[in-house]
Order: C-alpha cells, then sequence, then structure tokens
C-alpha cells in the first residue's frame, strides 16, 4: 500500500481541482499552485487534513508516463502478509523476488518477450531449480504494479470460480500457452487443449493421486480466467495489431482543463458546391477543423478549396484562437453564440507533411503550444477530431442534394454533380448551424452533459489566452525567409518590397545583410522584417501595389509558372496584363466541363475567409468562375528558397 503526506511538490486533487504543494510555511499555513492556470492559493494545513477527512481531498502521484493520475485509495484496513498461512507467504516472497528481478532490469514497463529473455538469469540470481514460465512472471508483475506495489497482491488464493485443482493446473496451463499461442505461429485453443491433456497425462504418470483432466468447456474458462488477451494479441500479431484492438479497453487520453489539449485534422467535405454566382458545380470543398479534446468543443475550422497544407492549417488555427464575436453580425438569427478561443496549449495532428512544416513548429513555438504527432498507424490518437469530422459530414451533408456520401457504394446511381445546388457560403452557414444551435449542446455520452456547458464550466478555472493583439496574431501566422538586403530592398517570390524604414536598417547592417522576412500568404501587400537591434518587426510594402492588389501567394505562383515558360522576365507592365488574361480565363472556365479543373480554378479564385470586423468587406466580394487552363495538372505551391 502506497503512502503519502504533506510535503512540497505533493501532488493533490481539492474539490476536483488539481494543485501542487508550492511551499508550507513555518505557521503551517500551506501554498497551493493551481495546475490549470499557475494561480496561488494560501490555506491552512488544517483545512487539507479535514478536506482528506471528508473526502473532498486525495493524493495524486506520478505514473510511469509522467502524467497525474487519481491514486486508488482502498476503503478500510488493508490485510497484512502475516496474516496469511506460511505455505502462502514463502510463495509470495519467491514471486515478489522475481517481479523485483524484473523491474530493476526493465523497469515500468514489463512484456512477456522480456521475460523469456532473461528467466533463466533470474532463476540462476535467485537459485530457484524450478522457475516460473514468462507467461506467470509478467502476470506477477501486473498484478503487483496494478496493485501499487502491494506484496499481498501475490498471495496464492482460491475459491469462487476457480477450480479446486486450479493450483495444479495453472503452471501446465502457462507452459502450453507459452508453446501453442504465445507465438506468431500460433495453434488454436483446442490444439492448446489437446497438448494440455497430454501433458497432464505424463504428469499423472508421476503422482500417486491422479489429477481428472478437465472438460474443454473448463480449461477454455481457465485460458479466459488467467491469459491477458492483450499480451497474447501482442504475441501472435503483434504489439500495432495489440494496440489497435484494444484501444478502446481503457480510458484513453485524457485531459484535465479546456485547451489543453486541442486536436487538428483534414477531411474532404461530402458535397459538391456548386459557384453562386454561374450554378455550376465546382467541386467537393476540404475543411480542416480543431476541437477541444476536455470540453469537445469546437473552436474553429477552415472550409474551402485548398487542399490540406500548411495555408490552411494557418486559417484554421487563426479561427480557432479568435473569439467568434462574427457571429451575432453574420447570423443575426442564431439563437445562441460561439464561446471558444484562445491559445492551446498543445496541439495533437498526424503525420502529414503540412503539419511536419519547419513553419508550422516555429508558429507553434511563438504562440508557446506544443505540437504532438501521432504514431503513425495510429489514427486513434486524434480519435476525438476525426469522430467529429465524421459526424459533421453526415449530419450536414448526406441528406443535402449534391451529396456524395461517404463512399462510391453508398452514393450508388445518385448523380451529385448533376444534383448540386448549394454554395461554398450557404455550406459554411450551414456548418456554423449546426455547430453552433446543435452540436454544441447536445448530450455528449463521454462528457455526461453538453459540449457548451463542460466548456464554460472549464472557464471558471481557466482564463483563455490571447495574443497581444490580431495584429500580432497574423504575423505570426505567416511563412518565414532569411533574405537579403539591396539597394532594391528584398525580394520575395519574385516580388520586391522596400521602405525608407528598411533602407536605414540596410544601412545599419554591418557584414550580414541577410534579415528574416514573414510573408502571409493570402496578402502579398506587405511583408514583415525583423529589425535586431529594435527586437521587433516592421512593414514593408510591395514596389508593385497595383499587381499584388487582393492577390494570394497561389495565384502568384500561378502566374510566375507561366511567366517562366515563356524564359523572360516581366515588367511591372505585363505582370498587369498577365494579371488580366488571367482573371481572363477564370471568367472562361464556367464553360469547362471538367470538374476536376473546375475544382482546381477554386483553388485559385477563392477570396479567402477571415472574420472579424475588418475583414467583413471582403466576404461580399466578387465571386469569380472556376478556370479552365490546360497547365493546371501539376499545379503546387513551392514555398522554397529557389523562389527568390
Amino acid at each position: 500500500m502506497q503512502s503519502f503526506s504533506f510535503y512540497t511538490g505533493q501532488h493533490l486533487l481539492l474539490d476536483f481541482v488539481q494543485y501542487t504543494i508550492l511551499r508550507i510555511l513555518e505557521n503551517q499555513d500551506v501554498v497551493l499552485e493551481r495546475k490549470s492556470d499557475l494561480s496561488l492559493l494560501q490555506i491552512t494545513k488544517s483545512y487539507l487534513i479535514d478536506a482528506y477527512s471528508s473526502g473532498e481531498l486525495a493524493f495524486l502521484s506520478k505514473v510511469s508516463q509522467g502524467a497525474l493520475e487519481l491514486e486508488t485509495i482502498e476503503r478500510g484496513s488493508s490485510r497484512l502478509l502475516d496474516t496469511f498461512d506460511e505455505q502462502q507467504q514463502r510463495e509470495a516472497i519467491r514471486k515478489h523476488s522475481y517481479v523485483k528481478l524484473a523491474v530493476k532490469k526493465f523497469g515500468t514497463e514489463i512484456s512477456v518477450s522480456q521475460c523469456k529473455l532473461y528467466m533463466d538469469l533470474f532463476a540462476e540470481r535467485l537459485k530457484d531449480p524450478t522457475p516460473p514460465s514468462a507467461i506467470s512472471l509478467y502476470r506477477w508483475w501486473r498484478a503487483w504494479s496494478e496493485s501499487g506495489g502491494d506484496i499481498c497482491s501475490l498471495i496464492n488464493r482460491t475459491g469462487g470460480r476457480n477450480s479446486k485443482y486450479l493450483q495444479e493446473y495453472r503452471e501446465l496451463i502457462f507452459e502450453v500457452v507459452d508453446e501453442v499461442l504465445m507465438r506468431p505461429e500460433y495453434g488454436t485453443k483446442q490444439d492448446a487443449y489437446d497438448l494440455f491433456k497430454f501433458r497432464l497425462k505424463e504428469l499423472n504418470s508421476f503422482r500417486l493421486v491422479l489429477l481428472p483432466v478437465p472438460s474443454q468447456a473448463t480449461f477454455y474458462r481457465l485460458l479466459n480466467d488467467l491469459i491477458d488477451p492483450y499480451e497474447l494479441k501482442k504475441a501472435q500479431q503483434g504489439k500495432q495489431a495489440a494496440d489497435m484492438a484494444f484501444r478502446v479497453s481503457g480510458k484513453g487520453v485524457t485531459s484535465s482543463r479546456i485547451l489543453e489539449r486541442v486536436e487538428i485534422d483534414h477531411t474532404p467535405i461530402d458535397l459538391i458546391v456548386i459557384d453562386e454566382a454561374t450554378g455550376e458545380a465546382i467541386g467537393r470543398p476540404s475543411l480542416t477543423g480543431l476541437i477541444d479534446h476536455y470540453s469537445r468543443m469546437p473552436l474553429g475550422f477552415y472550409l474551402g478549396f485548398e487542399p490540406p497544407s500548411g495555408v490552411s492549417v494557418m486559417r484554421a488555427i487563426r479561427h480557432a484562437i479568435l473569439p467568434k464575436s462574427y457571429v451575432n453580425d453574420d447570423y443575426p438569427d442564431f439563437k445562441n453564440d460561439w464561446p471558444a478561443f484562445g491559445i492551446f496549449t498543445l496541439l495533437v495532428c498526424d503525420n502529414g507533411s503540412e503539419f511536419h512544416d519547419h513553419q508550422l513548429k516555429r508558429i507553434a513555438y511563438e504562440l508557446n503550444t506544443e505540437l504532438f504527432y501521432c504514431p503513425k498507424k495510429k489514427p486513434y490518437y486524434k480519435g476525438t477530431i476525426e469522430r467529429f469530422l465524421g459526424t459533421l459530414n453526415k449530419a450536414i451533408c448526406h441528406s443535402a442534394p449534391g451529396t456524395t456520401r461517404s463512399n462510391i457504394n453508398a452514393r450508388g446511381k445518385y448523380n451529385s454533380e448533376r444534383e448540386a445546388s448549394i454554395g461554398l457560403e450557404e455550406l459554411r452557414r450551414f456548418i456554423h448551424d449546426w455547430i453552433i444551435n446543435i452540436y454544441n449542446h447536445e448530450f455528449h455520452e463521454d462528457l455526461g452533459d453538453s459540449p457548451f456547458n463542460v466548456w464554460m464550466q472549464g472557464l471558471k478555472h481557466v482564463e483563455p489566452i490571447l495574443p497581444a493583439s490580431r495584429d500580432s496574431l497574423d504575423m505570426t501566422l505567416t511563412k518565414e525567409f532569411q533574405r537579403s538586403i539591396n539597394h532594391q530592398g528584398v525580394s520575395v517570390l519574385n516580388l520586391k518590397y522596400n521602405s525608407d524604414e528598411l533602407g536605414l536598417l540596410r544601412r545599419q547592417l554591418k557584414g550580414n545583410r541577410k534579415v528574416k522576412v514573414r510573408v502571409d500568404p493570402e496578402n502579398l501587400e506587405k511583408v514583415w522584417v525583423f529589425d535586431e537591434q529594435a527586437d521587433s518587426f516592421f512593414l514593408v510594402p510591395c514596389q508593385s501595389s497595383r499587381y499584388v492588389e487582393g492577390l494570394s501567394a497561389r495565384q502568384h505562383d500561378h502566374i510566375n509558372k507561366r511567366r517562366k515558360d515563356r524564359r523572360k522576365a516581366l515588367d511591372t507592365d505585363e505582370l498587369l496584363e498577365e494579371k488580366v488574361r488571367f482573371k481572363q480565363a477564370v471568367r472562361n472556365a464556367a464553360k469547362s466541363k471538367s470538374i476536376r479543373k473546375k475544382t482546381k480554378a477554386a483553388q485559385l479564385s477563392q477570396i479567402p475567409i477571415i472574420y472579424g470586423a475588418t475583414d467583413l468587406a471582403t466576404k461580399s466580394a466578387a465571386k469569380v468562375a472556376p478556370l479552365n487552363l490546360d497547365d493546371l495538372d501539376g499545379f503546387e505551391m513551392d514555398w522554397s528558397e529557389s523562389n527568390g
């Protein structure tokens, strides 16, 4: 049985809130630090003792993974070792000796395969002529570990469902299981039963009192009682298959407060949308969403034709962090609001290239957010966001005109493109409506409450953190490059940026004239340049102001590729001409019958949706038809240094 006391560094759970003892003063007052926001609370030690007595306080211990979990406290007094008979005591001490050797060798996590490798060495050290099987040692360690290190957990007990011959049977069963079932070329339970009967017959040949042969049903029941199904699956099909098969057997990933763990993922929307100006189907948009694990409250999303990329991730993160004050203005008929906002502590993502981008790692560092990458082939590490996105698709898209369903078999002969009648803005409204007025207020079985209520309760313990300003957030959610300064300023994406302030910085720099430059991929009209002496960024405008007005990096990249195909540089007037030609091609794209080209064109022509008072005007900007160009097949945005 583990014991605890009041000391500096001890973790407590007081009235369902986690604290750490920061100081114990001479007058026996205790200074507590709240885990959620590091706020301090000074309280008397006698109050804590009374709270412990009334059950309002529990001690917390660090488990092997370093997380804090509530320590199991047994009600009533535990039975002591010396209250068992001598044979049970000797056997428990023998088992404990093996367990201590295994823990010393392997640490806090032990497997059957490890026990197999070192069983002979353990037996030699203990001078034991009859060592146990590897699975027996594993079973002893597990019982001892789950009891918190109580040696009494290793006592042999009989009674209940167990047969009166169980003690004689169990070691033989473990040997048979080890030989027949605990291997990649595993046999069946019937094979194990046949071998068990054969070995039992051999054993009986040396006994005066014969052991009866259990029935097949009894043998199978003993197998289920004695053998860990996870270890069995692991030995037969590997750890990955075992983790997948038993991933819901435990409590899984936990979080203790809002904004502690946030998950992000992408999904294609199961709906063909139309261009609202022409009525033509333009393809399936993508959705990038973020959700708070603790409350299941959706934090934000990006909907559009930008494929899963660093840009779509930045758009979704911006929406998640900023308050949703636009809801009352954009959707005045909604009965509810969307109170989710704030910087999160941990962002859980998969191993897509857009999440391993060094730019995202830099953004996370500046937001004081940690990135956690799910192990490969283990998507259940971010199962909350995946279930949410699947629920959203079914609730909104699968009954709407133009649905693609989740797969082609479910769609049957339904012509999604012909039946499509919902535009991107209307779909965006539907998503807001469903999240704000339905999902957030529905009963969630895992929570025992609604996401909205859990979030609002969480706000009593956590004050959401925001960047210093909207501008500072915009500057963080950018692409950063190293660029040299010359008399023309700095060159980014084959565009020149210059100003008097930049010229002054150039004169101040000595030797290395490279500076950090940040670019917003949605707005090429300006860049941020870092001044090391002032330890701050300042804005520098583009010299081709007319050309970059309303232009995104994706559009500019496409224009640049057409320019490079002609192997000659274009001056500003030629770039303007190319821009006009580009817009004309977009308008002509409505004549195309290729849904794939229409979707790619929508990626180029779409004006980004960034919610906020200063951006409301962009939402009513002219909608442009899809693009019909022959050279779009290999189109990708290139953010490499070679862009100049």
